[in-house]
């Protein structure tokens, strides 16, 4: 487990987030990749490690992780071609 995954554990922890092994993996698929995944890329990861993973399910687990400072959300607009 490397530095940062830790420190962020640490940080569940110490704000009484309970770690769902759901939740650890969403963390752990968080730390290990350099892209800002969207929900849906995170589900669809997961699901093959967790059959009964539900969308929702990994919304509130990215809720929840921000929520307590975690991670971090970033929003991307998208722009309508116009014709």
């Amino acid at each position: 487990m490397n530095e940062t995954l830790e420190k962020k554990n640490i940080m569940m922890k110490l704000n009484g987030v309970r770690q769902t092994s759901q939740r650890r993996a969403t963390l752990q698929y968080l730390s290990s990749t350099n892209s800002h995944p969207t929900a849906n890329k995170i589900y669809n990861i997961l699901k093959k490690d967790f059959p009964k993973l539900s969308l929702a399910t990994v919304y509130q687990n990215l809720k929840t992780l921000t929520k307590n400072n975690v991670i971090k959300e970033i929003s991307v607009k998208k722009y309508a071609k116009s014709i």
